[in-house]
């Protein structure tokens, strides 16, 4: 059942928030053994300890998550879109030197004449770069996961400070 605003949360207890990772993104949070389901961005009032969570739209998968204190919220990842991206750039590298390979063994009639040939390593790069396209863009789709929500991180603090010799410029983390 999902809390109620204003009302205190039961000992053991805690509310937990899920937030899309991304706007946008569309997901059904479902708990079977709490026998509790929520459209994201929603809250449920789940006990301390660790839960498996189902995740249904999309993406499909099953995570788990520890509820601990009294609040808890967590982002639902879909994938990374920069592995999704520099996937795609390897990907294209591929291509284009796989390409400069193709025109180089069309002209290798000629460099062979001379003793050169150079395709066989713009070759052997081009694979590598499929290799590293392939895998990156496999890592960007099991990205995928319900991760903690960390609070927002400490902003420096800059002042000009005078000194002797003129002014210097310090900085402060504020936590």
């Amino acid at each position: 059942m999902p809390p109620v605003r204003g009302v205190p949360v039961p000992k053991g207890m805690a509310v937990v928030r899920f937030r899309p990772e991304y706007q946008g993104d569309s997901f059904e949070v479902i708990v079977p053994r709490a026998a509790q389901r929520c459209m994201v961005p929603c809250r449920m009032l789940l006990g301390e300890g660790l839960w498996t969570v189902q995740i249904e739209g999309d993406a499909s998968y099953e995570d788990e998550i520890r509820v601990a204190g009294t609040r808890n919220n967590f982002w639902i990842r879909r994938r990374s879109r920069a592995l999704l991206v520099a996937g795609g750039v390897a990907l294209g590298v591929g291509g284009i030197l796989t390409y400069v390979a193709l025109m180089e063994g069309m002209t290798r009639g000629e460099s062979e004449q001379h003793g050169d040939s150079s395709s066989g390593p713009i070759l052997v790069s081009a694979l590598l770069s499929y290799g590293v396209g392939v895998g990156l863009m496999v890592a960007a789709v099991a990205h995928a996961a319900v991760v903690p929500a960390k609070p927002a991180s400490p902003r420096p603090q800059f002042a000009v400070v005078p000194t002797p010799r003129g002014a210097a410029m310090v900085t402060a983390w504020r936590f």
